[in-house]
């Protein structure tokens, strides 16, 4: 028989701590600060939420410049961050099971466009253990590998236009030769709409 490790409470006496309804819990064992811990924890998530909730009820009540006046203990900053993360939430864009009790974290996360969302779900890059720095740097990479993408068909354009040049001033030559050849069927073409509508295609790819 596998030996229970210290501590360990029952169901039973998890509950009955959580549901004190003392004024003040004051945690005397080691199981009591366990258990104090672990409901302050699960209730994170649900305060930010809540919070968040009250923001945008007051805010819809009495509008935006009164809830700004308001004397919170927080800033202005952290107070939209609580609104779009309970928006999130509540939008259930992604089971709530899966994000972390972070509000800055989900507030991270809700920032991302649906479909990288669904590769951050994917990868497990949302999930309940995630932390804020992963989201952060997952996000970062996504948007700097169109910015990449777009550098290097700006260089491959201007490799293209290089080499339109060099062959344009070949044509030249070859032109000149051929006048000073007295050949006078040899006319230098010109570009016509269709033709520079091929080039600007063929430089644009």
């Amino acid at each position: 028989m596998t030996a229970k490790p210290a501590f360990q409470l029952s169901t039973k006496q998890v509950r009955a701590h959580r549901n004190e309804q003392t004024a003040v819990f004051v945690p005397k064992t080691l199981q009591d600060y366990e258990v104090r811990i672990q409901g302050l924890w699960d209730r994170a998530e649900e305060t930010f939420l809540e919070i968040g909730r009250h923001l945008d009820q007051a805010a819809a009540k009495f509008g935006e410049e009164e809830v700004d006046r308001l004397s919170l203990p927080f800033s202005k900053a952290t107070a939209s961050k609580l609104r779009s993360a309970a928006r999130f939430i509540d939008s259930g864009r992604v089971d709530a099971a899966l994000l972390p009790k972070s509000y800055a974290t989900v507030y991270e996360i809700s920032l991302m466009p649906e479909p990288l969302l669904q590769q951050a779900v994917a990868e497990r890059v949302v999930a309940p253990d995630v932390s804020y720095r992963r989201v952060v740097s997952f996000r970062r990479n996504a948007a700097e590998q169109p910015r990449s993408r777009q550098e290097s068909l700006l260089e491959r354009r201007e490799r293209l236009k290089a080499q339109i040049k060099v062959l344009q001033n070949e044509l030249r030559r070859v032109e000149a030769a051929l006048k000073a050849s007295g050949d006078v069927t040899g006319e230098s073409p010109e570009l016509g709409p269709s033709d520079s509508r091929q080039v600007q295609a063929v430089e644009d790819r």
